[in-house]
């Protein structure tokens, strides 16, 4: 099975502040790409998040916003994705 597993870390509550990206791509049992890729948000990071993640406003400052990266991972999302908290991470 080929599949894209996937993780999401936000700024605050928001579904649209992703500060973190994790993605694995396994194709017929292979992992074939590992990222790990911090966003710089376009919303403040809230300290409960802060505390659950460690990822602050100081470690995404020179990271890539959300639409820059995706140019990089849209491709591997034409299949299968898995996601620990689905509802949210998709």
């Amino acid at each position: 099975m080929n599949f894209t597993a996937l993780d999401f870390e936000t700024a605050n509550q928001t579904r649209a502040s992703v500060c973190a990206i994790g993605l694995l791509r396994v194709e017929g049992g292979i992992v074939k790409a590992r990222i790990h890729q911090l966003i710089r948000p376009d919303s403040p990071f809230n300290y409960m998040c802060t505390m659950v993640h460690g990822i602050r406003e100081f470690d995404v400052r020179n990271a890539p916003s959300f639409p820059e990266f995706w140019e990089e991972i849209r491709g591997y999302f034409g299949d299968n994705v898995v996601a620990h908290n689905a509802p949210f991470d998709i």
